[in-house]
């Protein structure tokens, strides 16, 4: 038989065929098994599966060829009949080779082995957590059985399986998950009419009141979450479940001091489960006061304020329905006389009998501005130091100053040798082998060792980065990036070295990047008047020299190099952007349109640097740049040495970056917003555009970097803050940042000193006008009205505000405006 004859028969029947086949029946359909690779879905997937495990041998190669089919509920026996009759060597470890796949769609398989005794009990993360989306098995929506149907079915599973699952960090998650494609109920397609009896939610309700789940022991399970060592996303689920299971007076009562210890939890929402627990208790009449109280300073330390008045609230409800706890009250409620936000400082002081209200801590003072001085960039001495130069930068390139280095040495000592080269090839080698490769304009460390690879050994430095790689195949425009300027300049000096050597122009004379009008004219007289002119070696070189020196720039003109040179700083003489704010892609992201500049070319460096007549076709791809790669921020940092005078410009590019900080942990945004705090001209729009959006930052450690550079700017004296509140509002406007974050990054700054405290009124009086009406208005106010009175500053309050101030609402905005010194 052949496998399309195999194919053709009716699963049963292929089942029983399977059966019989003698081991050198199997080897020899094995090839053409291995060549299939996979079934379709709804068409011989099924088939498919059961000839994997009936033909091939060995367990990771079966479950490579079923990690795209599955089998119906229903046809697990039919496998478990084929490997029962089979019994290989490599049975027991085909689960675990399953679950490196999508294990979800074979757990029914593994489960009916398991049942059937041919593999042992699995107790593997993905089984116990897949038992959520796999119970019901792999199908559409509109076929698949009910969760309720599946456990009834299988005693095992409720007694042993169910409880492992809520016991898995990734268990009760996937049943929330689950639960929401099982409920349906998607008015965009008639085919997914509601079903919630088909939930896992509606299993549970029902199995408690037939008596086949213990609801003390779920209700217990589910508050054991809370104790757990998991992040808060593994929490989640318990408190829905605590919400559906709705837990009786007595109940909870029975269980306080489990919620005493959910007061000191890390995740936010346990704190106000337990919270409204002891509100219940409280309105009960059930209140154990000592276990709430002795709970209560947890609570009051932390940070969040909304918590910390919920707290304060219960407290104060505990003290009306309690005159005589008015003394413990008053001590719990002591911790928040020295919270950092000043209404929950007032709360708690209403609450402590002649206490004080804390005002701000200490007077701010002025910080000394000390900038240190660019320092000068010492080349490469020889061969050896080269070597040693390149054995760092291969395994972390980190020092975009020792990149420069590097390029430099490499063309100027490109026909001298190392000892001991045949080492550092080695490993050049293999590193020039990680993922992406070189010249993808996404791993600094593979271009360069591939660089090292043309120096030590005359290998070819191969194709350049073409902008078709990764995400750029879908978003287009890769080859328009900085990303690629840097990757095809390490490839430039690449050719040179391989073609013998010379000057690389473009080497930077001190750390900030600069290259002095009088260094590039020598340089360039050092040139043979035939040498053709590098492309992104004489862009780079004209970007470097200080805009107040072009004039000075004294190329030989009979010099090709020379000519390129002159028309190059022809150009940034004439550069004049006019900028305009623009909106785009998805989700909404702010850039900076520049009218002045025309479409780039891939052939024109200089171009590829200035253009920013189209930013919205190349932001999507800027901003998904270096997703799959560790060290992408090695690539960003060389940027500011590109635009060493033009820090607008820079801004304008590092957009995509910082956009992509707002809703994800690694943006490598850091380096960009380091060398915005180094400018030495006073801040543009463009510039306070970007310090708006990396305030909002997701990444705490990216926040820090924009408050460090606001700071620096305002101690400097180079920081437009009103501009800053501008771009901020226009952010806010746009939809782009969330305000809390804002608000919290801006108090951050003012706490460094007496100058970027000023500035941050004076930005957040451009803002004030406009926050009427937001919701995020309070948290602004806030740190309005907690720096003005540090700075003694005095602010007119829009009419609004001025209103609440002069009124009795008890709001958050109105005491924070009843705080803005008038």
């Amino acid at each position: 038989m052949t496998l399309d004859d195999l194919l053709r028969l009716p699963l049963a029947e292929l089942a029983d065929a399977l059966v019989g086949l003698t081991e050198k029946e199997r080897k020899a359909l094995a090839p053409a098994m291995r060549e299939r690779r996979w079934g379709r879905p709804h068409e011989d997937g099924q088939a498919h599966y059961l000839l994997a495990f009936g033909i091939l041998n060995g367990a990771k190669q079966v479950a490579a060829a079923v990690e795209f089919s599955h089998l119906d509920v229903g046809n697990e026996d039919l496998a478990v009949r084929v490997l029962g009759e089979r019994r290989p060597a490599w049975l027991a470890a085909l689960p675990e080779a399953l679950g490196r796949g999508d294990g979800n769609s074979h757990w029914r398989v593994v489960r009916a082995l398991e049942r059937a005794g041919l593999v042992e009990p699995v107790t593997a993360e993905w089984y116990v957590a897949g038992l959520a989306t796999g119970l019901c098995g792999w199908g559409w929506y509109d076929i698949r059985p009910r969760v309720i149907d599946m456990l009834r079915a299988d005693q095992e599973v409720l007694d042993r399986h169910f409880w492992a699952m809520l016991a898995a960090e990734g268990g009760g998650g996937a049943v929330e998950w689950s639960d929401g494609f099982l409920a349906g109920g998607d008015d965009r397609n008639p085919r997914t009419p509601a079903r919630p009896e088909h939930t896992w939610r509606y299993a549970v309700t029902a199995l408690i009141a037939e008596g086949r789940i213990d609801r003390e022991r779920l209700l217990d399970t589910t508050l054991g979450t809370f104790l757990r060592d998991w992040r808060p996303q593994a929490q989640a689920w318990a408190v829905e479940w605590h919400a559906f299971l709705d837990p009786t007076t007595d109940e909870l009562a029975a269980r306080e001091g489990t919620y005493a210890r959910l007061l000191a939890a890390a995740h936010g929402p346990v704190v106000k489960l337990a919270q409204a627990v002891f509100g219940r208790l409280l309105d009960a009449g059930r209140l154990d006061a000592e276990t709430f109280l002795a709970a209560t300073p947890a609570v009051l330390q932390r940070p969040d304020k909304g918590t910390v008045l919920a707290q304060l609230k219960l407290l104060a409800r505990l003290r009306a329905a309690r005159p005589d706890l008015a003394g413990s009250v008053a001590d719990a409620a002591r911790v928040a006389l020295d919270h950092e936000k000043p209404d929950v400082r007032e709360r708690a002081a209403a609450l402590v009998p002649a206490a004080p209200v804390a005002t701000v801590a200490e007077p701010l003072a002025e910080v000394a501005v000390e900038r240190a001085a660019p320092v000068p960039v010492a080349p490469v001495a020889d061969a050896d130091e080269l070597a040693e130069l390149f054995a760092r930068l291969v395994e972390e390139a980190a020092d975009p100053v020792e990149v420069e280095r590097a390029l430099e040495g490499a063309a100027r000592l490109a026909r001298a040798r190392p000892l001991g080269a045949e080492a550092l090839a080695r490993r050049a080698a293999e590193q020039a082998k990680q993922w992406p490769g070189p010249w993808a304009g996404q791993e600094l460390r593979a271009d360069l060792a591939q660089l090292a690879l043309v120096w030590l050994t005359g290998a070819e430095p191969g194709e350049r980065y073409s902008g078709a790689f990764g995400p750029s195949r879908y978003y287009g425009a890769g080859d328009r990036t900085l990303a690629a300027v840097v990757s095809w300049r390490v490839h430039e000096v690449a050719t040179l070295v391989a073609h013998g050597g010379g000057v690389l122009l473009s080497a930077p004379v001190t750390s900030d990047g600069a290259i002095p009008a009088a260094v590039l004219t020598e340089r360039l007289r050092a040139l043979g008047r035939a040498t053709a002119p590098a492309a992104y070696d004489v862009a780079v070189a004209a970007l470097r020299v200080p805009p107040a020196e072009y004039g000075s720039v004294r190329p030989p003109a009979a010099h090709r190099a020379g000519r390129a040179a002159a028309a190059a700083i022809a150009r940034l003489a004439a550069y004049a952007p006019q900028w305009e704010r623009v909106v785009g892609w998805q989700p909404p992201a702010r850039t900076w349109r520049d009218h002045a500049s025309t479409p780039a070319s891939a052939d024109d460096a200089l171009s590829i640097v200035l253009d920013r007549s189209d930013p919205l076709a190349v932001i999507a791809y800027d901003a998904s740049d270096g997703e799959f790669v560790s060290r992408f921020d090695q690539v960003v940092a060389q940027w500011p040495l590109l635009l060493p005078h033009h820090p607008e410009l820079l801004a304008a590019h590092a957009h995509a970056r910082l956009h992509r900080g707002l809703d994800r942990n690694r943006a490598a945004s850091g380096p960009l917003l380091d060398a915005l705090a180094r400018s030495t001209v006073r801040t543009g729009p463009v510039t306070c555009s970007a310090l708006a959006v990396g305030l909002a930052a997701k990444n705490a450690a990216e926040r820090t970097r924009a408050v460090d550079a606001l700071v620096d700017l305002a101690a400097a004296g180079l920081l437009d803050a009103p501009c800053l509140g501008r771009e901020v509002l226009a952010c806010l406007a746009d939809g782009v940042v969330v305000g809390g974050r804002v608000a919290a990054s801006l108090a951050d700054a003012a706490r460094a000193g007496r100058r970027p405290a000023r500035a941050v009124v004076d930005a957040l009086r451009a803002l004030l006008p406009a926050l009427p009406g937001r919701r995020d208005a309070a948290a602004f106010v806030e740190v309005l009205a907690e720096v003005a009175a540090a700075t003694g500053e005095r602010v007119t309050l829009p009419e609004e505000f001025a209103k609440l101030a002069a009124g009795r609402a008890t709001s958050v905005l109105a005491a924070a405006c009843r705080r803005v010194p008038a």
